[in-house]
């Protein structure tokens, strides 16, 4: 247990060796899930002042029942039933162990990796996921009360499943409720989102939604900036400031992760050789396709795909 000093704290550096040292959680090789019951454990058994640095990609806290107060990277933040919140990597989350009362219900899910959204296998959603992460992380946001009903329900039922001793599908029966948990979650903020935007749209966020639009649907044949802003009749370098300033990314990032997602979903989810991913995407060849793709994630599709098994 790799537990380092910082102030008054114990900071305990929470990662897939850490909790195979424990060995009292539900895991797998990429996934971690540890509820309300587990941080009071903890809490027990180091101090009172127990404090845990995310050493994971990120991971997802929500609180099923009851309300408490969690401190994320020195900030206090009020939680209650219906309230979710995205941790990333080096995020310090520290518990009172006052509020362990059985009236208090919240969970974490903790993935190993960045890539661990392509259980998704749906482009379109892993965008939305990426940004959604981006914008939101390490803040609370409350959910409907239909979605928190619903969330409450699969975590039940994951929960019962992973903490069976002998049961060979743990990774997954997580995954599949992760894969849930991610639609049913984003599809409630983009909602929310939606609706705000429609109730007085810019010019520009116009402009943006579009250009989304636009690329999801030729990004397979167009990977140029130009191509994009000739079909909308603005210039290249306008439609690039635009799409940074509404979203804080600009366009051709854009483009390039709709195409890199749908590399990766099709190595992750499909027995497609690189050539026939290759001809899928439409790039000239399969040389030209893996130095594209080695550019962006810095591997190889082989070496991705059997680092992904």
């Amino acid at each position: 247990m790799n537990i380092l000093k910082e102030g008054e704290h114990n900071i305990v550096d929470l990662s897939l060796s850490t909790f195979r040292e424990i060995g009292d959680v539900c895991m797998t090789d990429k996934f971690v899930y540890i509820d309300s019951d587990d941080i009071n454990s903890y809490n027990e058994r180091y101090t009172t002042n127990f404090s845990c640095r995310i050493d994971f990609s990120f991971g997802i806290m929500f609180c099923y029942k009851g309300v408490y107060d969690v401190e994320i990277n020195s900030r206090i933040c009020h939680v209650q039933q219906g309230c979710a919140c995205v941790v990333s990597k080096g995020t310090i989350l520290k518990f009172d162990s006052s509020q362990s009362a059985p009236n208090v219900k919240y969970f974490c899910i903790l993935l190993q990796k960045e890539d661990a959204g392509l259980a998704l296998n749906d482009t379109r959603m892993l965008m939305i996921l990426k940004d959604f992460i981006g914008k939101i992380s390490d803040q609370v946001f409350q959910l409907k009360e239909k979605t928190t009903e619903t969330m409450g329900s699969i975590f039940k039922t994951m929960s019962n499943s992973l903490k069976r001793s002998l049961f060979p599908y743990k990774n997954e029966v997580l995954q599949n409720c992760l894969s849930i948990m991610f639609y049913i979650t984003i599809a409630d903020v983009m909602e929310r989102k939606e609706n705000a935007i429609k109730a007085m749209p810019t010019r520009k966020e116009e402009i943006f939604s579009r250009f989304i639009d636009m690329v999801e649907k030729h990004y397979k044949e167009e990977r140029q900036i130009n191509y994009y802003a000739s079909e909308m009749c603005v210039t290249p370098k306008y439609l690039s400031t635009v799409v940074h300033e509404v979203s804080g990314r600009y366009a051709r990032e854009y483009i390039s992760d709709f195409v890199m997602n749908e590399a990766k979903r099709l190595l992750y989810n499909s027995v497609c050789s690189v050539k026939e991913i290759c001809v899928e995407l439409h790039f000239d060849n399969p040389s030209f396709f893996g130095k594209y793709f080695k550019q962006h994630t810095g591997m190889t599709p082989l070496d991705f795909r059997k680092a992904s098994n």
